[in-house]
């Protein structure tokens, strides 16, 4: 299984600002600081995440390279085509009952 994209970088604690090394998958960019034990902010570590990894042209979903011009990387491009066009299908199902 390939490491997440957040491991081994630094992060900062919004609370206490001191920077430490994401070391383990149970210290997420959410997790608590070493040095003054407080729970980092979700929303906040997402967004952080989500920067760092479109400043790096890392796919902000999962951390792994991005394709060339794009955004994310073509796994993760791929399943969200896949959503979309089930949603679609399931709305045109819906308007096509409902019109008949």
């Amino acid at each position: 299984m390939p490491k997440p994209g957040w491991l081994g970088q630094t992060t900062q604690c919004p609370a206490c600002g001191s920077e430490y090394v994401l070391r383990s998958v149970h210290q997420e960019p959410a997790g608590l600081c070493p040095r003054c034990r407080r729970l980092n902010s979700l929303a906040a570590s997402r967004h952080r995440l989500y920067a760092y990894r479109r400043e790096r042209g890392l796919c902000p979903r999962c951390g792994e390279p991005a394709d060339a011009g794009g955004v994310y990387c073509s796994a993760c491009l791929d399943r969200a085509r896949l959503y979309q066009r089930s949603q679609r299908q399931r709305k045109q199902r819906s308007q096509a009952i409902g019109a008949g």
